[in-house]
Formats: structure tokens, C-alpha cells, sequence
């Protein structure tokens, strides 16, 4: 894994992923889970916590800004908070999928920011004024304004921004898998295996992203992602997908 070192934040370093890296992190940890990245359908994400981290979700009354909060200790991350208002989501579609995408916003974190904890633990522990009476713990907390969908294009700040950019590629991967993005676009663009348009026209796009926002069940923004990140073919002459299915 190819790291940079980073003068910003409590981190020394900055882990980098490509995008095509981390589509395969999420696939590996939907196949430990038990569910196939092929097939279309909605995936059950606290099913995934609970098989590849071995943690279930703590809804909590957190402050109103912060959706969820990634806690780690020194064996890496211990627990996972959401915001107790997303548990009463009942039927109101837009909210869970908002419950989610928070869920796999934070799994993100723990697939590929636990190493990062652990090493800043053990740095801890090797200072002189270092107490180790005291529990080493830190609180990755998420807001809302930091939970949301991106593309392929990472931030190159300093900042933390490349840890939400990180975790919310991930929350896009593990909730439309690539290959079963593929498979449910066939309706548009032809099977995989044999003659396909290599081109996904404005209309079309915009019918597929409601489409998938419905079988994945997600918000039609993060399906209009996923789609751009398999089809960059918006000139700019075309209308905004994203302004139309923002829903």
C-alpha cells in the first residue's frame, strides 16, 4: 500500500487507495460476508459489519450534526455509532437509506483506517510520558456533512477530507457493488459478454439511476455515482444528472 506522509491531523501517514483498489476491498469484504457483488439487490450492510468486523451497530443519542462515530482502541475498532434518530426510520425510505449508507461510511473506516489507530496507539505507547494505566482509545466521529457520495476524483488536500473520501468511496462500493451494477445496467446497455453500447445518453442515464436507487436501495444520488464511475461520458453540454435525481 503506498502511503505519503502528512503534516496535518493525527496521522503520519496517508494511506492512498485507487479507486480500483478499493472496489476490490469492498468486494472481498462482501464475499466474507456471504453475499455476492453480482448480483442485483439491495445489501444487508449490519450483516457485513457484524461478519467482517464482528460488531453489531449502537444507536445513540449523538449530537445533531454527527451521523455516526468510529470508535477504535489498540486492537483496532471496537464499536460503531449511529445517530439513534436513523434507528426509527420505519417506513420512511429516504431516512434508512440514509441509516445505510451511515453504516457503510463507517465500515469504510474500519476496512481501511484500523492500521492507521493501531500504528498511532503504539507511537503513543512509546513516548516517555506515555500512562498506561490509561485506555488508549479515539472517536472517528462522522457529519453529516461529511457523509456523502463521491466519485472517482480524490481530494488532494492535507486534511482529514481524504479519510471521508476513502471511507465514502467504500460506503458507495459495498452498497452498489461494481460487477452487480454491470449486470443490473444490461437492461440499458446490453449484456457484458457481448455487444454493448459504450455510452449511457442523458435519458438512459437518468432512468437507470432511478432504477438503481430502487433495487439497491439507496439514494438516487449515490446511484447516479456509481453509474458516472462506470460511465464518465457526461460532456458539458448535458444536463446535470445529479440536479435531477438528488431524491
Amino acid at each position: 500500500m503506498k502511503t505519503y506522509n502528512t503534516a496535518y491531523g493525527i496521522f503520519y501517514d496517508r494511506p492512498f487507495f485507487t479507486p480500483n483498489r478499493l472496489e476490490e476491498i469492498a468486494a472481498q469484504a462482501l464475499d466474507k460476508a456471504g453475499c455476492t457483488d453480482s448480483d442485483p439487490g439491495e445489501i444487508p450492510i449490519e450483516d457485513v459489519l457484524e461478519e467482517c468486523l464482528g460488531l453489531g451497530v449502537d444507536y445513540s443519542p449523538l449530537p445533531e450534526d454527527i451521523m455516526g462515530c468510529a470508535h477504535f482502541e489498540s486492537e483496532g475498532l471496537v464499536k460503531v455509532e449511529i445517530h439513534k434518530s436513523l434507528s426509527l426510520s420505519g417506513h420512511d425510505s429516504t431516512l434508512d437509506r440514509r441509516r445505510r449508507s451511515t453504516i457503510a461510511h463507517e465500515l469504510g473506516h474500519g476496512l481501511v483506517h484500523t492500521p492507521l489507530y493501531i500504528q498511532r496507539f503504539e507511537f503513543e505507547r512509546q513516548q516517555a510520558d506515555f500512562d498506561p494505566a490509561q485506555p488508549q482509545r479515539a472517536r472517528h466521529a462522522c457529519r453529516t456533512t461529511e457523509i456523502r457520495e463521491v466519485g472517482h476524483q480524490q481530494s488532494n488536500g492535507n486534511s482529514s477530507c481524504w479519510l471521508e473520501w476513502q471511507a465514502n468511496f467504500l460506503m458507495g462500493a459495498l452498497l452498489v457493488p461494481r460487477r452487480a451494477l454491470q449486470r443490473h445496467l444490461e437492461h440499458w446497455t446490453g449484456p457484458q459478454d457481448g455487444v454493448r453500447t459504450l455510452r449511457l445518453p442523458f435519458p438512459l442515464r437518468y432512468e437507470a439511476a432511478v432504477s438503481t436507487s430502487a433495487v439497491f436501495h439507496v439514494s438516487r444520488q449515490l446511484a447516479a455515482i456509481r453509474i458516472e464511475g462506470l460511465y464518465p461520458d457526461i460532456t458539458p453540454d448535458q444536463p446535470d444528472l445529479f440536479a435531477e435525481v438528488s431524491a
